[in-house]
This record gives structure tokens, C-alpha cells and sequence, in this order.
């Protein structure tokens, strides 16, 4: 397919955008998880030594509460924010620091303990020495205080570091998807609309895109063979409607004017020569038509071969001793086909045909050989395929026109008698419904055979029915 003349210049194998992507994520995570780490030692940093400041605080306020007597009364005394308590006991129970009765909590057993007291809850620490009991308290709302003063840093902090995250992955995200991106601006350009987007070459896309490159190219490879099949089939039929139509029409014209001259006969034969000219090309292109709409499954049968070739080689016949032809048709009895009866039909119709029309015709036809041309139809098998061969000694075919057709290629029109261009297509596209295809190659001597294996086809009379797959 034609390269877009956007597809930007690629320098050496591109990475997948699934390792690109893992590549950036855990980059962005790295950089996340450093940038948390610093975060949390700074908090932790901050914190301890807020700590630490407060319990200094918290020991001199307590040295103020329970170890020094006011010279000043009216002095303010300093805001105290811990409320820190010491209490000691002595072996006996009695209180003997500080003096005051109830100015702390409890007593309480050795080890740590919460307790209500003065309608707070405390936390308490006792520890048993030398028959002393020290007790220490502290209440928990001045932890409460100290949390909430130090939560909202934090949590802009976390709000901050998310929001890092966020756009690190959105970038990461961006960046390894890019090869998609351009893709889509290919797809959606005019060079995409006409099959260009760029072949994908080693290194020009990632390994894991270069499947649906692939993909993409073929269908837009296969639309584009199939609008120039389509306005080629358009063509010729418009062409050779044409043709028919006219010497149709002249001819009765020419009836018309003298309807008992003494060419009537010969314009009569003409004009019908142009009607079944015509109907042929338009049963051509209804098997056409048929045989062109893609579908999945078509129901096929069982159909006995010499029953379904008499109407046809009742036709043929008189058709090939027109062109000083002989044709034999060799048909195992009871051979049976597995298939669409009209499409394998229509395949042998328009092969005999152009066979029977590649024969020398005219009154000096039986004396360009000794011998009517020979045509052979043939069928045979090969374990369950169905092979067809079709020999003539015509002309042959010219090595580039038959290379072509072997390699699956439309046929280009041919310029014998009636000839519409029409039939080797029917024929190819019918054999590619029953999974085969046609080979041509040279007949010894001089002409042209063209061999059909049809896989799976090949039954008996009494074979049953059923759906083979069809093949596109």
C-alpha cells in the first residue's frame, strides 16, 4: 500500500507500547515512591522534634505546677497546653507529691492504663520502685490537639503527591499510546481513506501494534480490491450490455424495414444471436451477484453429477460442433458432489464456454485441421476432494495472463467470441466457495487445462447432505 506522505520518519525498532507503558509506570512510581519517602521523613522529622519540643514544655510546666510557690500572685500563670501530672506514692499509700489531694488521677497499678478523670480520659504510666509508687499522667486531648495541628500539612501533603501520581501515570499513559494516536490521524486522512497507511515494516510501528496494523492494512486492501472489482464489473457490463443492445436493435430495425428482403434470414439469426448473447451476459452477472455477497456458511447438498450436467451438455453440444468442436465429458456413475449445485455448475458453464469459444469457427473451420478440436471434461477424485480437468487444444494461454490467474488474480477480458470477461472470474470466485481453486497450465501439444480440486466434495449418490464452510 501506498506510504502516507504524513507517516513521520522512524529510526530503528520501535518498543512495545505494552513495555513502554510498564516502563513509564514504574518510572512514575519510583519518582512517586522517592517524593513519599522525603514527605514522610520530613513529617516524621517535623513531628518528633515538635514532640520533643512539647514534652521540654510539658517537664517545665510541671516544674511550675507542683515545685515553686508563687511570689506574685497576680502574675498570669503561662499556658499550660499538656497538663503533664507526676504523683508519687509512698509504701504505705500515702500521697506524698504533690501534697494536694486529688491533683491527679488515681492511683493505678503498675503499667500503662487509660482512665477517666475530671471528665477526660488520661493516659497513665506507673511504675513500682523501691516501695515507691510514680505515677505520670497525661490527658489525651493534648494528643488529640497536637494531631489536628499537624493533619492538615499532611494532608495537602497527600493531596499533593496524588495529584503528582496522577499526572505522572496520565503522561506515561499519553506517551506510550502514542503510536495509536498517530494511527488514528492516518486513518482518519485522506491517504488512509485511499489504502495509505504505512506498510508495516520492520521498526515503523510497535511489536504489539504491528498485528492490527497488519489487519487494518489488509481490510483496507481488501476494499479497495473490492471497489475496483466493482467498478470493473460495471465497466465490462455496461460495455458488453452495450454491444448486444445495439446489434439488437439495428438488426430489428433492418427487419423492420424489409421483413421478407432477402436478408431476413441472416438478420433473424443475427438478432437472435444478440438476445441469447444478451441473456447469457445477464445470467453472468446474477451468478456474479451471487457469488460476490460474503457470508460465513451456504447450505450445500449432495447432487449427483450426470443428472446435473444434462441441461447444460445438452447446450453444449450443439454449441461446440458450431465451432467444429468435439466435447467429451467423462463422469464416474454414481459420482456425487458436496456443494452449492448452481455455483460448481455455473463454474463448469463458463469454462466449457470459453474453451468452446477459443476454437477456430467459420466456414473454413474444418479445414484448419484434420480433426474437430478435442475438449475433455473430466472428473475424478483424490481421497474425499473432487478434481476437475478441463482440456482444450485452442490457442493456450500467453505465460503472463496465466501466471496471473494462478497467483488468484482477475482475469483481464478476453476478445474471443462473446467473449465478456466474465466467466473466469465466476469460475475462480465459484471454486473459492468450496475451499478450492483453478490451476491453468499449458496442454502437451499445444491448448490450455485448467484443473479444479475441490477439498471434501467428492461423494457417492448415497451420501448424505449437509453445510460445508465456505471459503472467501
Amino acid at each position: 500500500m501506498t506510504p502516507s506522505p504524513n507517516a513521520p520518519t522512524v529510526h530503528g525498532p520501535q518498543p512495545s507500547m505494552r513495555r513502554q507503558l510498564l516502563q513509564l509506570q514504574a518510572i512514575a512510581l519510583v519518582l512517586v515512591g522517592l517524593m513519599a519517602a522525603l514527605l514522610t521523613f520530613g513529617l516524621t522529622w517535623l513531628y518528633l522534634n515538635d514532640e520533643h519540643d512539647r514534652t521540654l514544655e510539658q517537664v517545665a510546666q510541671t516544674i511550675v505546677r507542683h515545685g515553686l510557690e508563687a511570689e506574685n500572685e497576680e502574675d498570669p500563670d503561662p499556658t499550660d497546653r499538656g497538663q503533664f501530672i507526676s504523683q508519687l506514692w509512698a509504701e504505705d499509700g500515702t500521697q506524698q507529691y504533690p501534697a494536694e489531694p486529688d491533683s491527679g488521677p488515681p492511683r493505678q497499678s503498675e503499667g500503662w492504663h487509660t482512665v477517666m478523670w475530671q471528665q477526660q480520659r488520661w493516659k497513665v504510666f506507673t511504675l513500682l520502685q523501691d516501695g515507691l509508687t510514680i505515677q505520670v499522667s497525661q490527658p489525651l486531648r493534648s494528643r488529640s490537639e497536637a494531631f489536628w495541628d499537624l493533619a492538615p500539612g499532611v494532608l495537602v501533603a497527600l493531596l499533593a503527591l496524588v495529584g503528582a501520581l496522577l499526572a505522572l501515570l496520565r503522561r506515561a499513559v499519553n506517551r506510550s499510546l502514542q503510536p495509536l494516536e498517530r494511527l488514528r490521524q492516518q486513518l482518519g486522512s485522506q491517504a488512509a481513506h485511499t489504502g495509505g497507511i504505512p506498510s508495516p515494516s520492520p521498526g515503523a510501528w510497535p511489536s504489539d501494534l504491528t498485528p492490527l496494523v497488519q489487519t487494518i492494512e489488509s481490510l483496507l486492501q481488501g476494499l479497495q480490491d473490492a471497489h475496483t472489482a466493482h467498478h470493473d464489473t460495471i465497466v465490462r457490463a455496461t460495455h458488453e450490455l452495450r454491444t448486444p443492445l445495439a446489434a439488437l436493435n439495428i438488426h430489428l430495425q433492418l427487419l423492420n424495414r424489409a421483413p421478407n428482403g432477402p436478408n431476413a434470414n441472416h438478420l433473424r439469426t443475427q438478432t437472435l444471436a444478440a438476445a441469447t448473447r444478451l441473456n447469457r451476459l445477464v445470467d453472468q452477472l446474477l451468478h456474479l451477484s451471487d457469488l460476490e455477497i460474503p457470508d460465513g456458511t451456504f447450505t450445500a447438498s449432495n447432487q449427483p453429477v450426470r443428472a446435473a450436467l444434462a441441461p447444460l451438455q445438452a447446450l453444449w453440444q450443439p454449441l461446440a460442433q458450431a465451432h467444429h468442436a468435439q466435447l467429451d465429458v467423462d463422469v464416474p456413475e454414481g459420482a456425487a458432489l458436496h456443494g452449492h449445485a448452481s455455483a460448481w455448475l455455473a463454474m463448469l458453464d463458463n469454462l466449457v464456454h470459453n474453451a468452446i469459444r477459443c476454437t477456430p469457427t467459420g466456414p473454413h473451420a474444418a479445414s484448419l485441421s484434420a480433426a474437430p478440436c478435442r475438449i475433455q471434461l473430466a472428473l475424478t477424485h483424490l481421497g474425499t476432494d473432487a478434481i476437475w480437468t478441463l482440456t482444450d487444444h485452442g490457442p493456450g494461454m500467453d505465460a503472463r495472463q496465466m501466471e496471473r490467474l494462478n497467483l488468484g488474480l482477475r482475469a483481464q477480458p478476453d476478445h474471443h467470441e462473446g467473449g465478456t470477461g466474465l466467466g473466469l472470474h465466476i469460475a475462480m470466485r465459484a471454486a473459492q466457495r468450496h475451499g478450492g481453486q483453478l490451476v491453468f497450465s499449458t496442454t502437451p501439444g499445444g491448448g490450455l487445462t485448467v484443473t479444479i480440486q475441490l477439498p471434501h466434495a467428492w461423494r457417492t449418490a448415497h451420501s448424505s447432505s449437509g453445510s460445508i464452510p465456505a471459503h472467501e
